[in-house]
């Protein structure tokens, strides 16, 4: 399912030599994860509080223990002395169409960067978070 764990692992390398000035014990990685092509997905890997957590705005996809499970074992054999708990935050706000999953997406990692305990925005609020670009006939 990690189909460019290369990034990551980039990453993780920067983390373990130590001269990236971040602070592993504190340290968040936010991986976006494209399903099969047609949704975005996050994966927040968290050093702090040793959990790796999936948010998704289509649920009903289903594929968040395969990816938990993927990303887990890659954190396994990348350091063995790495130990992180699986979590799917069933509190994630949910989409109403088939369009919107990359500004949920986005939408959840400002949500995590401002560390807010509960999830405090909705398919109402996406149009606010899209950026539309004027079209040709605009100009």
């Amino acid at each position: 399912m990690l189909e460019k764990p290369s990034e990551l692992e980039k990453a993780l390398r920067i983390f373990k030599r130590g001269n990236s000035g971040l602070d592993l014990q504190r340290a968040r990685i936010y991986l976006p994860v494209n399903i099969n092509q047609t949704h975005w997905a996050l994966v927040e890997i968290n050093f702090a509080t040793r959990t790796i957590n999936y948010v998704d705005s289509m649920r009903s996809l289903n594929k968040g223990r395969e990816i938990l499970r993927n990303v887990k074992n890659f954190l396994e054999k990348f350091d063995g002395s790495l130990s992180f708990q699986e979590v799917i935050d069933d509190r994630v706000p949910q989409q109403s169409n088939m369009c919107d999953c990359g500004v949920f997406l986005l939408a959840a990692i400002i949500n995590r960067i401002a560390d807010v305990d509960s999830w405090t925005y909705s398919q109402q609020d996406m149009n606010c978070l899209l950026y539309t670009s004027p079209s040709p006939r605009d100009s």
